[in-house]
């Protein structure tokens, strides 16, 4: 059977692929010259670093996207670097790229001012803490 398929991002590219290995006869189209959809990146020819259209991230425990790119024999170009996130905020830098960091960031230390406008105050350390662990916990 002839299929297409409308975009090249990672949902068109995946359901492309499988449909190959299903034997079928499939044309992608996609608007963009480079394929990667949302994921694609670009690079001001100024800046040293590649930006994404929008923001996307796979965890190291994917297991279906890596199993895919352990199937697509490209496992070795796939790794997973640590992070330089940092936020600007108020005319100052804040790295967030480790859990001090993260708990010492001014806009979080005051979240229990936040909490109280509801009638809830929970201790604001305790706060802190959970959303450090949490930050941890996900990278």
């Amino acid at each position: 059977m002839d299929i297409g398929i409308i975009g090249a991002g990672i949902t068109g590219l995946t359901a492309a692929y499988d449909l190959t290995k299903q034997g079928h006869a499939v044309t992608i189209y996609e608007a963009r010259p480079q394929a990667g959809g949302l994921a694609a990146g670009f690079r001001d020819e100024r800046w040293e670093w590649h930006l994404d259209h929008f923001y996307h991230h796979w965890f190291a425990s994917d297991g279906d996207v890596i199993g895919l790119i352990k199937e697509l024999d490209a496992r070795e170009r796939l790794f997973f670097p640590w992070p330089t996130t940092s936020v600007y905020h108020q005319g100052r830098i804040y790295p967030l790229d480790s859990l001090i960091p993260a708990l010492k960031f001014i806009p979080l230390s005051q979240l229990h001012r936040a909490v109280r406008v509801l009638q809830f105050a929970p201790s604001p350390p305790i706060d802190r803490l959970r959303v450090g662990l949490m930050s941890f916990y996900l990278t």
